[in-house]
């Protein structure tokens, strides 16, 4: 069994609930179940919110497979290309934790793309209260091109809930790469789907 993040291996758990007969056997196996975590089955996984939509589609469109739908964030809310919205994803029906390894996104690439998500970051919760901010670690780049682009994440996380949350967009990236950052006529930023496994 896939033992949560951090967590001792299954049959250690095992072995010191039974030592010295502390628990009958299927007590011990009874109470190790509830540190075992089932990877993500992407059948289950499910827009839940975004911070912002300019409502063009259904949030669930992020989720489909048709490049003739998309989502984008409200007209402002990424200041010269740059800001944190999110779309927020639910990884279980029953909101137990998942293991998550990759995560896949699919943009419209440049020119046809100025609005395409560029820098990303994945962020997660056990709960949907507390989140753990994904740093740097979790923080990466599209490149500029068609099709499902994935992004194996550095270390597995375990959750319920995980956002991609939208730091720059494609215009603003590739103004800051020519050395002309400052001003962008794009103040949102969009994708076409997203996949979590």
């Amino acid at each position: 069994p896939i033992m949560l993040m951090d967590c001792a291996p299954y049959m250690d758990i095992i072995g010191t609930l039974t030592a010295a007969n502390r628990l009958p056997m299927d007590l011990a196996e009874h109470s190790a179940s509830f540190l075992q975590v089932e990877t993500i089955d992407v059948n289950e996984v499910a827009v839940t919110r975004a911070s912002s939509t300019r409502g063009d589609f259904p949030l669930s469109s992020v989720i489909g497979n048709d490049d003739g739908t998309w989502w984008i964030s409200a007209e402002g809310t990424m200041k010269n290309g740059r800001g944190e919205e999110f779309i927020e994803f639910s990884l279980s029906p029953d909101g137990t934790a998942r293991r998550c390894s990759y995560i896949g996104i699919s943009i419209p690439p440049l020119p046809q793309g100025p609005l395409s998500v560029r820098r990303f970051r994945v962020d997660w919760s056990y709960d949907g209260q507390e989140w753990i901010t994904g740093c740097r670690r979790y923080t990466m780049e599209t490149m500029d091109m068609a099709g499902m682009q994935s992004f194996k994440l550095e270390r597995p996380i375990d959750a319920a809930k995980a956002r991609l949350v939208c730091l720059t967009n494609a215009y603003a990236r590739e103004q800051d790469r020519r050395g002309r950052g400052g001003s962008s006529p794009f103040q949102c930023v969009g994708l076409f789907f997203v996949r979590w496994k």
